[in-house]
């Protein structure tokens, strides 16, 4: 079992599908600079790292307007959506505050109401962090402490989705205010006293692949999907529904985009060694070229329904 483009879009409601282009007009490089030379207007005041987040919001959104200060919508907008990505998508639980300089590209587009395949981007830097904690793991060699930071709150949402005997009883509905996000169901949720995911882990039959939807009847299901009505899948991708796109999409092996430790990178998305997953017949996975280098990292963010020469 692995986590998947579609585990995101699920629980996280972040698209997967969408363009990025790097190319920033002239009107957004005069917003970019005015972003960043806020955040660097902050760190060089030397003020309490911890204060940021506060002192952000209360420079873009203040309580009380001051004769001084003009404010523009448009760049309101792109400030309070480089905080959501810095603090709430990519923090990767490090704890460390600060607006990340790279991210503000992405709020500059979604300002303009650009869809961007975040929640590629997201899972592309969990796996990276994943990777850092394995390698932090061996260097720990069972007696050093070592610092280590990942998205806790997602990995034990994903545990209680796909372990149904191991998580909590989860809530049966949630406000749409907040888009609908599945992973909402485990708010303020803690872990059923006495009882531990290894005793799990081993068992097939307690693993629920697809917690959150059926499988396409196409689609080969194992015992543990349910079935489904007929539906038949326009392999053009016309007219198919978010769900569809949202399926086929993870479906894809490749390269996913990776923002960690500060930078733009790549990393495969294998998901052809998981395919039972998906609901597939396991076959053998093909060969993956090179690992690409960040130089074409633009290529990979532009995440559109299908991939040429890449297929279950």
């Amino acid at each position: 079992m692995t986590i998947t483009l579609e585990s995101v879009a699920v629980l996280l409601n972040l698209p997967i599908v969408g363009n990025f282009h790097y190319e920033l007009s002239t009107e957004e490089k005069s917003t970019l600079d005015a972003i960043l030379q806020k955040a660097e207007y902050y760190d060089q005041q030397k003020k309490y790292e911890k204060c940021l987040y506060t002192w952000w919001l209360s420079h873009w959104f203040p309580t009380k307007s001051r004769s001084s200060q003009t404010l523009d919508d448009e760049l309101s907008v792109v400030a309070f959506l480089s905080l959501w990505l810095s603090r709430d998508i990519f923090d990767g639980g490090s704890g460390k505050k600060n607006i990340k300089h790279d991210l503000v590209m992405f709020a500059i587009k979604l300002a303009k109401g650009v869809v961007l395949p975040l929640g590629s981007l997201f899972l592309g830097s969990l796996y990276s962090y994943l990777d850092a904690l394995a390698v932090d793991m061996r260097a720990s060699n069972g007696c050093k402490k070592v610092e280590s930071h990942i998205h806790i709150a997602f990995l034990q949402a994903c545990l209680w989705e796909h372990f149904k005997d191991y998580a909590p009883v989860s809530a049966t509905s949630f406000s749409s205010l907040y888009g609908g996000s599945r992973i909402l169901r485990w708010q303020n949720k803690r872990q059923k006293p006495g009882v531990r995911i290894v005793d799990f882990l081993d068992n097939v039959y307690s693993i629920y692949f697809h917690p959150w939807g059926v499988a396409h009847s196409s689609v080969v299901q194992p015992k543990t999907f349910t079935t489904a009505p007929e539906i038949v899948l326009h392999t053009d991708g016309k007219d198919l529904n978010s769900g569809e796109i949202i399926f086929l999409r993870s479906c894809i092996p490749g390269y996913v985009p990776s923002y960690f430790d500060e930078f733009l990178i790549v990393v495969p998305y294998n998901i052809d060694r998981a395919a039972r997953q998906m609901g597939f017949d396991q076959g053998i996975p093909f060969n993956r070229p090179r690992m690409p280098s960040k130089e074409i990292v633009s290529s990979v963010l532009n995440a559109s329904l299908f991939a040429t020469k890449q297929s279950l």
